[in-house]
C-alpha cells in the first residue's frame, strides 16, 4: 500500500510540474497590450524650467512682445520746466508685456537732467492690487530677449503715477525703450504713461 501511495504521489507531482511548465511557456509567448491614458502624459517642457540668458531681468522675447507705436500724447497738465517730454506710451488690455516701438527710444545720454521721470496712470482689469513694472529696457538680439534696466514696481490701481529713476540705473551706450510688464499674471493692463528727461 505504501508503494502505491508513493507511486500516486510521484505521478501527481509529475502532472503538476508538466502543467506548470506548459502554462509558463505559453505565458512567455504571449504579449501583453496595455492601454495608455494619454491625458496622464506630462509635457517635458512643463517640467523643466526655461532658462533665460538674462535671468530675472528677462521681460519677454521679441515675438511675444506687444509694441506701442501710438502717437505721443501730451499730458493735460502743464509740463514742469525742470523736465522735457521724451514720449508717451498707451497700454490697451496688455496681458503680459508692452514695449515702445523704435520711434520711441531714449539713452542714458539723453537723460541730461539726471532722471527718467514716468507719470500717468494704469489700471488692471482684474484687481487694483495687481502689480506692474514700468521703466526702460533694451533688446539683446543675440538671445532675442528684452532686458529690463532701470524700473519701478507698483500696483495698477488707477491712481496717479509719478516715478523717478536715476540715469545711472541705465546701461550706457544702449538705446532703451519704455515698457510695461504685467507681473501679477492676472487681468490686463490699460492706461497711458509719459516719459520725461527730468531733474527730479
Amino acid at each position: 500500500m505504501k508503494k502505491n501511495r508513493s507511486q500516486i504521489f510521484v505521478a501527481l507531482l509529475v502532472v503538476a510540474m508538466s502543467t506548470f511548465l506548459t502554462v509558463s511557456a505559453f505565458a512567455a509567448d504571449e504579449k501583453m497590450v496595455v492601454e495608455v491614458d494619454g491625458s496622464k502624459i506630462v509635457n517635458y517642457s512643463d517640467v523643466v524650467p526655461i532658462n533665460y540668458v538674462h535671468g530675472d531681468d528677462f521681460l519677454g522675447r521679441w515675438e511675444d512682445a506687444e509694441f506701442d507705436n501710438t502717437p505721443t500724447i501730451y499730458p493735460n497738465a502743464i509740463q514742469p520746466q525742470s523736465s522735457s517730454l521724451l514720449f508717451s506710451m498707451t497700454a490697451t488690455n496688455v496681458q503680459d508685456f508692452l514695449v515702445t516701438g523704435s520711434n520711441k527710444e531714449f539713452s542714458r545720454g539723453s537723460l541730461s537732467k539726471g532722471y527718467l521721470k514716468i507719470t500717468g496712470n494704469l489700471t488692471n482689469s482684474y484687481s487694483s492690487d495687481a502689480f506692474v513694472r514700468i521703466g526702460g529696457c533694451w533688446y539683446d538680439s543675440s538671445s532675442n530677449e528684452f532686458v529690463r534696466d532701470g524700473y519701478s514696481e507698483l500696483t495698477a490701481d488707477g491712481s496717479y503715477i509719478s516715478e523717478s529713476i536715476s540715469k545711472n540705473s541705465f546701461v550706457p551706450d544702449m538705446m532703451l525703450r519704455g515698457f510695461i510688464k504685467n507681473i501679477s499674471g492676472v487681468g490686463s493692463v490699460s492706461g497711458t504713461l509719459h516719459f520725461y528727461n527730468s531733474s527730479n
